[in-house]
């Protein structure tokens, strides 16, 4: 997709043209001269971390060019620093709260919040995106541990981030 972002390092473009008995030739990145003979669906080589540009242009059988075609994409494969988590209400354990919240640092812009509980490994997205995370609901006699993670535009993910862990105990003495 133009414009968009990827972990990806290879990209496929395909394209034709109304006007039939031409060919094509296309480039990745690089000047006009690195133009060569190509076909729909193109497969880029492997391509490194930054901003590429495909472009193509048809040829006729008399060599003439139509005007270049591009698309710009971002390859981005680094990921994410690993956020420290930290449980900022309520403070202490066991807690007569059923209510949490929870803060992560190191979260970059536009990247998504996930987290896990009790050394799962099935990710949810933190509800709302938001950060701190709100945590309502939580049932008495139950030990919370919680990690989270971070996704970035192009889906790599962040290393799992320190557990924090709270025990829940509504029942008086």
């Amino acid at each position: 997709t133009a414009g968009s972002t990827t972990n990806n390092t290879t990209a496929t473009f395909g394209f034709a043209s109304s006007t039939s008995g031409v060919t094509y030739e296309c480039r990745v990145d690089g000047t006009v001269s690195n133009y060569a003979p190509c076909t729909s669906a193109f497969t880029t080589p492997a391509l490194g971390n930054g901003s590429h540009t495909f472009y193509v242009r048809a040829k006729n059988n008399v060599n003439t060019y139509s005007a270049e075609t591009s698309r710009q994409w971002t390859i981005d494969t680094t990921p994410p620093a690993t956020p420290t988590l930290t449980r900022t209400a309520p403070t202490s354990t066991p807690t007569n709260t059923t209510t949490a919240t929870l803060t992560a640092g190191s979260v970059e812009s536009g990247a998504t919040l996930q987290y896990t509980t009790n050394g799962g490994t099935t990710w949810t997205n933190a509800p709302g995106n938001t950060n701190p995370i709100q945590l309502t609901g939580l049932t008495n006699g139950t030990t919370y541990n919680y990690a989270v993670r971070v996704l970035d535009a192009a889906t790599n993910a962040s290393a799992s981030s320190n557990t924090v862990s709270w025990t829940v105990d509504t029942s008086p003495p």
